[in-house]
């Protein structure tokens, strides 16, 4: 059973945001990166705790795959991984890596959103 009351409706808004899912999440068409990059910047950082442990508490939610994608991306046990290198990694191309993580997010979206009906 996964312990929800680790994260707060305010926890998930802000992981939401960062993923680009949220209400809050910034609309800028110049840049498809998503606004949790930065927080990849400082992994000490308050900000990246705070995100990442929503994210731990919602892999429930994922396949070992999505789970594995991830986990790279978000440097979560091990150094952060690019893209390119996961791709190799798992033998499949850039642009499935991140269809396999915009699958992730927007599964972890919908099951913030109903937990918590933001």
């Amino acid at each position: 059973m996964v312990d929800l009351s680790m994260i707060t409706k305010n926890n998930a808004a802000y992981y939401m945001n960062m993923i680009g899912f949220g209400k809050e999440a910034p609309q800028n068409s110049h840049s498809n990166r998503s606004p949790f990059y930065d927080l990849l910047k400082d992994c000490n950082s308050e900000e990246y705790m705070r995100f990442i442990k929503v994210y731990k508490t919602m892999q429930y939610v994922l396949s070992k795959r999505e789970k594995l994608v991830l986990d790279k991306i978000y440097g979560v046990d091990s150094e952060i991984e690019i893209l390119r290198e996961i791709a190799k990694e798992i033998n499949v191309t850039q642009e499935r890596v991140r269809q396999i993580r915009y699958k992730a997010n927007v599964k972890i979206s919908r099951e913030l959103k109903r937990i918590f009906r933001i």
